[in-house]
């Protein structure tokens, strides 16, 4: 018996039952497949045994097809985010960049939003695995509809920090902007945006890049129903809400995108 375990951003997870409902082991399996467009190209099977939110948590996608590459462009700013104090994170899935972001600056407390409960059940364990869980606050929602407010054991304070890995392009660009809209009243002037991205290159491979983009494109809106269909021009979103790139990376030949955004309101030079 085939079932969707959940759909978030285009990301599924689909397993196989080796046993009934109403089984004593209802969440063990005899095949699982996890499909995740940030996490590799093509989904993976396993013929034995596993419990399924256990093997959510493990990243087999991303090391058989990208590597570490992912992982390092969630990462490649941490540095520059140690002075980062109230952090916004949106779709981190299992909570890879937080759990790093958490250990790399012990001061820093964050908003975790995620429209799939069983993602952020797999966030929370992983922080709870580091003890950092007191500085974490999660909420089950769309990015879309969320409002922040603090929570009730902290003082009301902006963010100065938004961190973004491969989600806005579950996005339109619309939606892009709608979600930046939404965010500044709620931001620290000088606030920072980290983003990781697919991007498809000027260079020699911008034709394969972007084969690539439009076949994961096609097979989550075949998979999970996701609407988009081309990345989004989040770059004009943030730039005309008064943003400014201020570090940007490339890896795989530019395939990738690791870039650090700040907010300054007041500045409006071209």
């Amino acid at each position: 018996m085939l079932h969707v375990l959940n759909t978030s951003g285009g990301r599924a997870t689909i397993v196989e039952q080796a046993v009934k409902p109403d089984d004593a082991a209802p969440n063990r399996f005899d095949k699982i497949v996890v499909i995740d467009p940030h996490d590799g190209v093509a989904p993976f099977l396993c013929e034995t045994s596993f419990d399924a939110e256990k093997f959510a948590a493990s990243p087999p996608l991303q090391s058989l097809f990208f590597g570490a590459a992912l992982q390092r462009c969630r990462t490649r700013f941490l540095p520059q985010l140690r002075h980062c104090h109230n952090a916004l994170v949106f779709g981190d899935g299992d909570g890879r960049f937080l759990k790093d972001l958490f250990t790399d600056n012990p001061k820093i407390r964050a908003d975790a939003i995620d429209s799939s409960v069983s993602m952020l059940d797999l966030l929370n364990a992983r922080i709870n695995r580091i003890g950092a869980a007191n500085r974490l606050h999660t909420h089950h929602t769309d990015a879309l509809h969320f409002i922040p407010q603090p929570p009730l054991d902290t003082a009301s304070e902006p963010y100065d920090l938004v961190a973004t890995h491969f989600f806005l392009d579950c996005l339109s660009t619309q939606q892009v902007q709608q979600l930046v809209t939404n965010l500044q009243p709620h931001l620290t002037p000088e606030a920072l945006w980290v983003i990781s991205e697919f991007r498809i290159p000027n260079n020699q491979i911008r034709l394969p890049a972007y084969l690539l983009v439009r076949g994961l494109y096609l097979a989550f809106r075949v998979m999970t129903g996701l609407r988009t269909t081309q990345l989004p021009l989040y770059t004009e979103a943030l730039h005309n809400a008064g943003f400014r790139c201020i570090d940007d990376r490339s890896s795989l030949a530019g395939l990738l995108t690791s870039q650090l955004w700040q907010y300054l309101p007041a500045d409006t030079s071209p």
